[in-house]
C-alpha cells in the first residue's frame, strides 16, 4: 500500500458527486511548517468528521450504528476496535463512507479522527461546502507537483486556485443563492482569515500562504471561471467598477437575471419610499396654505416650544 506524503496510508476517492464541509481556517494548516498538502488532507479529515457528526445529529444513534457496521464491513475494519459508533473514530468512519472515500485496512483512523475533532472543536464559522471533485482536483495536482511519479490529473487545480475558490465559498450567500465579494475580501479569506483587520495586523504569513496580489487574484478568477467553477456577473453602468457576483448554482444568464431582479426590487422599494415622502410634504404644504402659515413661521413655532 502506498504511503502518502503526510506519512499515513493513502486513501482513494470512490465517487466525486458529493461535498466536503470544512472550516476556512484549514488553509492555515496546523502551524507555520504546514504545507498545501497538509491543509488539503486536513480539509478531507474535517469533512469526514463533519459528515459523521451531521449524520448522527439528523438521524440518531440507531441509524448511525447501522451505517457504522456497514462502513466497517465495507472498509474491512474490525468494528470492535472503533466502538462505540459515536466515538470520534466511529464518526470518522461513517463520514468517510458518506464522503465516498476508500480507506485501506491499515489506515490510521485514530490519528485522522483525533486531528479533525480537535480542529473542528476550536473553529468557528465560516464553513466551506466544496464539491469533492474540486477538492480532489487540488489534492491530486499537489501530489503530482511534489512527486511527478504520481499520476497527473486531467483537470487539476493549483493551490492558489483552491485558496481563491475557498475564499469565495466562505462568503455569505443571499437567499437567492449567489454572493458578492470584492478582491480585497478574497485576499484575506484566501489566507484563512475571517476578518480583514486580523489579516492586516498579521506580522507574517506561513510559507504555504503567500499574500496574493490584486493581479494574481484577478488572473486566478479568470482561470476558475474558464474552468466552469462558477458563474460570474458584473453589475455596472460603465466599463469599469461595479460589483461582481458569483454563483455555484446558476448559469451566467440565470445569475444575471437573479442579480438584476434583486437590485430592481431594492430600487423599487427606495422609489416607493421617495414617493411616500413626496406625498407627505405635499400634504404639509397644503395645510400651511390653508392656514396661511409660511414654512419659516412653522419652524419658529417649533423652536419656541
Amino acid at each position: 500500500m502506498k504511503i502518502g506524503l503526510s506519512g499515513k496510508s493513502e486513501f482513494q476517492i470512490m465517487k466525486s458527486d458529493n461535498y466536503f464541509t470544512f472550516p476556512l481556517s484549514i488553509l492555515r494548516g496546523e502551524g507555520e511548517n504546514s504545507t498545501p498538502l497538509d491543509s488539503l488532507y486536513l480539509a478531507i479529515d474535517c469533512g469526514c468528521m463533519n459528515a459523521g457528526k451531521g449524520f448522527l445529529k439528523r438521524n440518531g444513534l440507531d441509524k448511525l450504528e447501522e451505517l457504522f457496521l456497514g462502513a466497517c464491513d465495507h472498509f474491512g475494519f474490525d468494528c470492535d476496535s472503533f466502538s462505540p459508533p459515536d466515538s470520534i473514530e466511529g464518526l470518522y468512519i461513517v463520514g468517510a463512507k458518506l464522503c465516498g472515500l476508500s480507506l485501506p485496512q491499515e489506515y490510521d483512523v485514530t490519528f485522522s479522527a483525533s486531528k479533525a475533532d480537535s480542529f473542528l472543536c476550536g473553529e468557528e464559522i465560516p464553513f466551506i461546502r466544496m464539491a469533492s471533485e474540486s477538492l480532489w482536483a487540488s489534492l491530486n495536482q499537489e501530489r503530482f507537483e511534489l512527486d511527478p511519479t504520481n499520476k497527473k490529473p486531467n483537470h487539476g487545480l493549483s493551490w492558489r486556485e483552491f485558496r481563491v475558490l475557498a475564499a469565495i465559498l466562505s462568503w455569505h450567500e443571499t437567499k437567492e443563492g449567489f454572493t458578492s465579494i470584492g478582491w480585497e475580501s478574497i485576499q484575506f479569506r484566501a489566507n484563512g482569515f475571517v476578518k480583514k483587520w486580523d489579516f492586516k495586523i498579521a506580522r507574517r504569513f506561513p510559507d504555504h500562504l503567500p499574500k496574493l496580489s490584486r493581479k494574481q487574484i484577478r488572473a486566478t478568477l479568470d482561470t476558475l471561471e474558464a474552468l466552469g467553477m462558477f458563474a460570474r456577473f458584473r453589475l455596472s453602468t460603465g466599463q469599469r467598477g461595479g460589483r461582481m457576483y458569483y454563483s455555484f448554482r446558476h448559469s451566467r444568464e440565470e445569475l444575471a437575471e437573479a442579480v438584476c431582479l434583486k437590485v430592481n426590487f431594492r430600487d423599487r422599494a427606495r422609489i416607493t419610499q421617495n414617493r411616500q415622502e413626496d406625498f407627505r410634504k405635499c400634504l404639509e404644504s397644503l395645510e400651511r396654505a390653508k392656514s396661511g402659515t409660511s414654512p419659516e413661521q412653522v419652524r419658529d413655532n417649533q423652536g419656541a416650544k
